[in-house]
């Protein structure tokens, strides 16, 4: 489906779409291209370190996203996938005069099990993969797609979308990004933040339980959720039609 082209009706939305670990920019093309036209859309890249940081703690992940307040020009929905869920969190505590709105698509505030989160992925999980960007940078990567295509009606024809538009990115930038992934914990700012939230899950993903769909309400009573049947843990690749419709209906709804 796709909407008409800006009328005097239409409200020009700048939305900064923020994609996961493993991946680049082109990961929301297919995607972009299926919100309406009247839409200002980027797409910025995360993330190409040099170094690997044990330990990142939220004060030092929140200093590495500052550079990204360069697409905060104008206010704008941020449209965070995955990891780029996190990115867009930190970035809506910090600047909150300029997010509009903030959209996990599969993601979560705490990306790994604690004593008081049980909706997250294993440790051991986290330090397989690490272990496999280790020895094999490009079978990792193709190993992720293939989990991250788990439970798309059809997870063949997702994970030949996803090897198309594997980062770029180093060794080094990867291990960074699933050290994130292990240590950041931001429930406490999504908590705090002051604009509108929503969360668009998978009924299938095997990373982020849509059952955290209920922890984050907790959290932020008034978040609104959606969710993809039939989908894994990338669902705007093949229900990219349904996604841009539920993304558009809550920007709509909440920032209109």
């Amino acid at each position: 489906m796709k909407w008409p082209v800006q009328t005097q009706s239409h409200r020009c939305f700048n939305i900064v779409l923020l994609h996961g670990w493993g991946f680049d920019h082109r990961i929301w093309d297919g995607f972009a291209a299926a919100l309406p036209d009247y839409y200002h859309i980027e797409q910025p890249d995360l993330f190409n370190h040099e170094t690997f940081s044990n330990d990142l703690s939220d004060k030092e992940f929140a200093a590495t996203v500052l550079p990204l307040q360069d697409y905060l020009k104008k206010p704008c929905v941020l449209v965070g996938w995955s990891l780029g869920g996190l990115v867009a969190i930190s970035l809506a505590r910090q600047f909150p005069e300029k997010v509009s709105a903030v959209v996990l698509f599969a993601s979560s505030p705490c990306f790994t099990r604690r004593p008081d989160w049980s909706y997250g992925i294993d440790n051991e999980q986290l330090s397989d993969l690490a272990e496999r960007v280790d020895n094999d940078r490009q079978a990792a990567l193709k190993y992720f797609c293939r989990l991250v295509a788990h439970g798309d009606s059809s997870p063949l024809k997702t994970t030949r979308i996803l090897q198309a538009h594997i980062t770029k990115i180093n060794k080094a930038g990867l291990l960074y990004g699933l050290d994130m992934l292990a240590n950041i914990d931001l429930r406490a700012d999504l908590a705090a933040l002051t604009c509108p939230l929503a969360t668009i899950l998978s009924s299938n993903d095997v990373l982020i339980q849509p059952a955290v769909a209920r922890e984050i309400t907790r959290l932020r009573p008034e978040a609104h959720h959606v969710l993809i049947e039939d989908a894994g843990h990338a669902p705007f690749v093949l229900k990219k039609s349904e996604t841009a419709f539920r993304l558009k209906e809550f920007i709509h709804d909440c920032c209109t």
